[in-house]
């Protein structure tokens, strides 16, 4: 067994599709792991436990991933040794088309449920707001979290985040699992054992020890392509924050709430998301706005992900006369002097005054995708912030415009 390990592994490695295939035929452990090569340097330096399907991955083996993904026992859920599945590790080096075919493997449909087959630990609240409460649950023999509300209003934003959740899947969502309607609409997803990005930050700011570090990098790459492929279904988000940005030292990082999602209109409810990351177009009642409201917001998280602060906070500023200079386009969010320049000129892209001049979300994955190939140190702890204005130069990142095709 352990010899038919060995040449599993130096098949994927030297990717020969071929003897993959010849091998796993002869049933061969599709989940068999680099452990067999302790001693190659890559096990080395990437940690043993990689699965074929982990080494496909780090070796941008189209071929390999999909003889693989079609062999029966595959188990794409496994870990390596560092924590990470495949599906993870292919969002963390920004194959967004491994992603999706992984995703698409392991996705199962939404699931209604009865009432009886799920446990709620109403003593374990992990988050309330407009929408109603989160807690601690169990169901089919996992813990996973439970959203419910009460009013009515509440019970209306959960039956929009289950259709906006059941008509775009995507592995940069939180997951929807389950739901219940009786007695109480209730959403099964899965669990996010870090917190949200907010405080995240906020403990970045302070200097506290967190569990797992995210680089703006990282965290923006989830983001972006969360809006990519809601955006792709004609979804807005419309309340897009650090607060629904979830962590997890498993699942990574994930977009959540879609409670306040639509499908994209040239009129939308007005003052609909929250205030500091709301578009200039939203607030205004004359004006119409689109998915490019989004994008604003997504430049907001940016400049805290910077700033490791809440937007504005460095101004001692009423917050109508903030969102009157923020509509009159005199007013962004801080930005710190030594911003990394990449940062600095998708955040001020994305937060242009006319929507016709922010990037969409698939323009700002490509060029994510680039700067993932680019060595940078994007954890550095923020020094001084200076609020910007709207006419921060954009010559570089115009430069590079892309088309908005998917990658």
């Amino acid at each position: 067994m352990v010899n038919q390990d060995f040449e599993l592994v130096s098949a994927v490695v030297s990717r020969d599709v071929n003897s993959l295939r010849d091998l796993l035929l002869r049933r061969g452990n599709p989940n068999a792991t680099d452990k067999v090569l302790a001693t190659m340097s890559a096990a080395l330096t990437l940690g043993a436990g990689q699965t074929l399907l982990h080494l496909a991955v780090l070796g941008d083996a189209q071929d390999i991933l999909t003889e693989l993904l079609q062999t029966a026992g595959i188990d794409v859920s496994l870990s390596n040794q560092l924590g990470d599945s495949p599906l993870v590790m292919a969002i963390k080096h920004g194959h967004r088309s491994f992603a999706k075919r992984m995703f698409a493997k392991v996705h199962k449909s939404t699931r209604h449920l009865d009432a009886s087959e799920l446990t709620v630990d109403f003593a374990s609240r992990l988050g309330h707001g407009g929408f109603g409460a989160v807690y601690t649950g169990s169901w089919s023999g996992r813990t996973v979290a439970v959203k419910e509300g009460l009013r009515m209003d509440e019970v209306n934003s959960l039956q929009k985040e289950i259709r906006a959740l059941q008509a775009c899947s995507s592995p940069y969502l939180l997951q929807l699992l389950g739901f219940t309607s009786a007695p109480q609409v209730q959403l099964v997803l899965e669990l996010m054992d870090g917190g949200d990005l907010r405080g995240y930050l906020y403990k970045k700011k302070r200097g506290e020890a967190v569990p797992v570090e995210y680089s703006t990098l990282e965290v923006a790459w989830v983001i972006a392509n969360a809006l990519a492929d809601l955006h792709h279904e004609d979804l807005l988000h419309r309340d897009l924050k650090s607060h629904n940005v979830l962590l997890s030292s498993t699942n990574y990082i994930k977009l959540a709430d879609l409670g306040l999602a639509r499908n994209d209109a040239s009129t939308m409810t007005k003052g609909v998301g929250t205030l500091y990351w709301m578009a200039p177009e939203v607030q205004d009642p004359n004006a119409k706005y689109n998915a490019a409201a989004d994008i604003y917001s997504f430049g907001v998280i940016l400049t805290e992900l910077d700033t490791f602060q809440l937007p504005y906070a460095d101004l001692k500023m009423a917050p109508v006369k903030v969102m009157s200079e923020v509509m009159a386009g005199r007013l962004r969010p801080s930005l710190r002097t030594d911003c990394p320049t990449w940062l600095r000129e998708l955040a001020t892209a994305c937060m242009a005054h006319d929507p016709k001049q922010r990037p969409t979300a698939h323009e700002i994955v490509k060029l994510l995708q680039r700067q993932l190939k680019e060595p940078m140190d994007a954890t550095t702890t923020p020094s001084s912030a200076k609020s910007i204005p709207e006419s921060t130069p954009l010559q570089n990142l115009q430069s590079s415009k892309m088309t908005s095709s998917g990658i």
